[in-house]
């Protein structure tokens, strides 16, 4: 790497139309410098005054820095760069930023590369082909899984950044970066963690041959009706005024999306995992001995019998004995700690 003062020498014109075929930077912030190593501890080459045009190398540094500039909070790399003059240094990338921008990427900084700093080289080549299958779908069974791949995906990237300790605030550009999923605050309001964004699915399936993609979407649909994006707490639970969650059972809910997963079930040949995936999610919510109920024990022992009696194919063997096993809990409530009714406040008095 050249290391040089910025000079105002007029450059070779060859070496102009050299640097002219790659992308383009513009230092849209004040107080930014040409450093000679990527760090914001690294020796300044020379200032960068808003307006400066430099050239990207496509390379960025293996880490990100948390920064506060004029009141706003990011999480970038650095990047190497090149003046027209020869100089080449680092840059932090958000000095590229528009001060105004919502996404934070009107400003051309390369979203792989600020990719490749923030979550490593190999999750980052995990995304890159999740997004091309994405791109690519053309079957429901190919939407399944692009669906399983994306919600594993999901809990990786969300660990990456939840390790870091990185705030969705810091990370404006990463919707653009990764469209199908959505970032949301944590429980704890610090870090940043990811949904996937059902509405980008749902906008592919019309193309797709015959019933199965929809009845797939609207399953999701039914689990995340808000507004079609996931969420920590699916429809069949809810979270009360102290921040604690509560099993739905004994609104039907449970039953009728295990309804929606037996039909698309007997579908042959579609690949199980996602139905998989939900189902133990919601019988997880029904046999787990921490789970309290919102509702009171008549109305959920009620919909339990009804997912008995209706003997679903897709239940195994052993999920079918564990549900008739709870609903003899269900009887005698005190002596299995089951606490019901939460709806009614009752246990606040406590």
């Amino acid at each position: 790497m050249i290391t040089m003062a910025c000079r105002q020498n007029q450059p070779e014109h060859k070496h102009v139309e050299m640097l002219q075929e790659k992308p383009s930077l513009v230092v849209r912030l004040p107080n930014f410098q040409l450093l000679e190593a990527a760090g914001e501890n690294a020796r300044p080459i020379c200032p960068l005054p808003p307006g400066t045009i430099v050239y990207s190398l496509g390379e960025a540094s293996s880490f990100t820095t948390r920064l506060q500039i004029a009141g706003q909070v990011y999480e970038e790399p650095w990047l190497l760069v090149e003046m027209e003059n020869g100089a080449q240094g680092w840059v932090y990338a958000a000095a590229f930023a528009r001060a105004e921008a919502k996404t934070g990427n009107s400003d051309a900084i390369p979203l792989h590369l600020r990719l490749d700093a923030l979550l490593g080289s190999a999750l980052n080549a995990q995304l890159a082909a999740y997004l091309e299958g994405f791109e690519s779908m053309r079957s429901a069974e190919d939407l399944a899984q692009n669906l399983e791949h994306g919600h594993r995906l999901r809990d990786s990237i969300t660990a990456v950044l939840d390790q870091k300790g990185v705030s969705c605030q810091s990370l404006r550009w990463l919707k653009e970066a990764i469209p199908t999923m959505a970032p949301h605050l944590g429980r704890e309001a610090k870090n940043c963690h990811l949904f996937l964004d059902y509405r980008s699915y749902l906008a592919k399936t019309p193309a797709m041959p015959g019933k199965k993609a929809r009845q797939l979407m609207e399953i999701y649909l039914a689990a995340f009706p808000e507004d079609s994006i996931e969420y920590f707490f699916p429809s069949w639970v809810i979270q009360d005024g102290l921040g604690q969650q509560h099993s739905l059972l004994g609104k039907g809910i449970h039953y009728q999306m295990l309804e929606k997963l037996e039909a698309l079930s007997n579908e042959v040949g579609f690949p199980p995992g996602e139905l998989q995936r939900l189902r133990k999610a919601l019988l997880n919510d029904i046999l787990n001995h921490s789970v309290t109920f919102w509702e009171n024990q008549e109305s959920a022992a009620a919909e339990l019998g009804r997912i008995l009696e209706k003997d679903f194919n897709l239940l195994e063997k052993r999920e079918k004995i564990a549900l008739r096993a709870r609903l003899q809990h269900f009887e005698n409530p005190e002596q299995y700690r089951i606490q019901f009714d939460h709806r009614s406040g009752i246990y606040q008095l406590e």
